[in-house]
């Protein structure tokens, strides 16, 4: 992970900057991710004859396209680093470090808190904050892309 660049004129603003910069590359990042390697599976499928090669690379060549869209329309709305970023977050500043917030130490839970992803206690990377409905409508996205992949193959044979 990257050292963040903070202005000592206002580090709190540029902090908070800082984190909205980095928590919607993330969301953007997995959510292409995801996407990507759904629309790959398509490859899968026209081998198999179960739809259009066309389509499929159709399909596949916009997903792509629309992830290098969003991703040059995110750099400018972000701006280098969160550059662009006008006004800090307007919630109260949270200790998301207290012990309160982690449930066996790495489930975080904190319903004052509006974002959906938190840096990890421990670590590097993101954990989503389980006291936000959205954690859970993505959880269960999850497990029923999961359940799909696994039982589809089955029915189409």
């Amino acid at each position: 992970m990257t050292r963040r660049q903070l202005d000592s004129a206002d580090p709190e603003a540029s902090l908070r900057r800082s984190n909205i910069y980095r928590g919607s590359w993330a969301v953007f990042i997995i959510t292409m991710g995801n996407l990507l390697i759904l629309s790959f599976a398509l490859i899968q499928a026209a081998t198999f004859e179960l739809m259009d090669p066309m389509a499929a690379t159709t399909v596949i060549l916009g997903v792509a396209g629309l992830a290098i869209i969003a991703a040059i329309v995110l750099s400018f709305v972000l701006g280098q680093g969160g550059s662009r970023l006008r006004a800090p977050i307007t919630s109260k500043d949270m200790d998301r470090d207290d012990d309160r917030f982690w449930k066996l130490g790495s489930f975080y839970y904190n319903p004052d808190d509006p974002t959906v992803f938190v840096e990890k206690r421990f670590g590097v990377g993101l954990t989503c904050n389980f006291a936000r409905p959205l954690t859970w409508m993505l959880m269960g996205l999850l497990v029923v892309l999961l359940a799909a992949s696994i039982i589809l193959p089955f029915v189409l044979s």
